[in-house]
Order: structure tokens, then C-alpha cells, then sequence
């Protein structure tokens, strides 16, 4: 589970990396963005917790054993948020980094981050209200995150089709 978490996180967060970065226009920065912004904390896992409880109880699965599963499951990934933990810096120039080593170019197409680096851009849906920012990931975007790995098992893969397809998974920043 634990690599699962660590993948979505390197896919999500670092796909960004490198040097041949396109230059951002200035019209399309979101002046709201620009900063350093903390991981504050995500629903993540109790996004995932209801996809299991679902599942398990569409399987025929009885309450007390749901209980246990989904305790278990909490019990395994506690402490996870340390796995999260990021600050990003987006720059009034269009561009960004962040402190994992992670830098490239942003820019926006209207509630749509767009970061580019390495030859890849990647997409994410955020939101901005004073000093929080919250990036959205829809079932399809995770999915195609998971997709990319190439080497999940065939367990780890219906662990993530617990997930309804229309699940979103908010990650939570504070500004610096």
C-alpha cells in the first residue's frame, strides 16, 4: 500500500522535472498561486477507506468483518501524511519547484495547473481561497498515474478499481 502512495506522490508531484522547460506566458499565471505553499493534509486515505467499505459491502461482506478490514487498512497507512509532505514554490516568473528537487514551468488554462518539465506536462485541477490551495485528482487521473508504473500486480490494481469513478482525492496546502 505504502508503494502504491509513493508512486501517485512521484507521479503526481515530481513528473515536472528537468531543463527544457517551455516558458510560461505571462497572461496565463494565476498571481494567487504564486508562493511557497506546505502540505497541510489530504483525504486520501478516508477517500480510499470509503471506496473499500463500499466494495466490500457490494461483495456481500458482513459488518463486523467491513470493521475490521477498514481498521486494519487505517492502522496500516496511520502516520502516511509524512509520505505527503511537500512544500512547492511557484514563482512569478511561471516557474516552479519544490523541495524534493522537482522544478519546471506553470502556468494556468482556468481552474487547470498545468506544470512542464522533462518533455511532460501534467494537468491538475486546483482551487485557491486566501492561503489555501487545494489540487483535485479525479478517478481518471490516478488511474492513469497507477497506469504509468507499469509494474503493479494484478492485487494492487483492483485495490485501486475500489475507487468509484467518480472519486475525487484532495491534497491540502497551507501558504509559507
Amino acid at each position: 500500500m505504502q508503494r502504491q502512495i509513493v508512486v501517485l506522490l512521484s507521479l503526481m508531484f515530481l513528473a515536472s522535472c528537468g531543463d527544457d522547460n517551455p516558458v510560461a506566458p505571462a497572461e496565463k499565471l494565476d498571481k494567487n498561486l504564486v508562493g511557497s505553499w506546505v502540505f497541510d493534509s489530504t483525504d486520501f486515505i478516508d477517500t480510499m477507506a470509503a471506496g473499500m467499505t463500499e466494495f466490500l459491502r457490494d461483495e456481500g461482506v458482513s459488518q463486523d468483518v467491513i470493521r475490521t478490514t477498514i481498521a486494519e487498512f487505517r492502522t496500516e497507512v496511520s502516520g502516511m501524511d509524512e509520505l505527503f509532505r511537500l512544500t512547492l514554490r511557484f514563482n512569478a516568473d511561471g516557474s516552479y519547484e519544490d523541495d524534493h528537487g522537482g522544478r519546471g514551468t506553470w502556468w494556468v488554462e482556468g481552474n487547470i495547473l498545468i506544470q512542464a518539465g522533462n518533455g511532460e506536462e501534467e494537468r491538475i485541477r486546483y482551487f485557491v481561497d486566501g492561503d489555501d490551495l487545494t489540487f483535485i485528482f479525479d478517478y481518471e487521473f490516478l488511474m492513469d498515474s497507477f497506469r504509468e508504473d507499469g509494474d503493479l500486480t494484478d492485487e494492487e490494481l483492483v485495490f485501486i478499481r475500489i475507487l468509484d469513478e467518480d472519486v475525487k482525492i484532495r491534497f491540502f496546502f497551507k501558504r509559507k
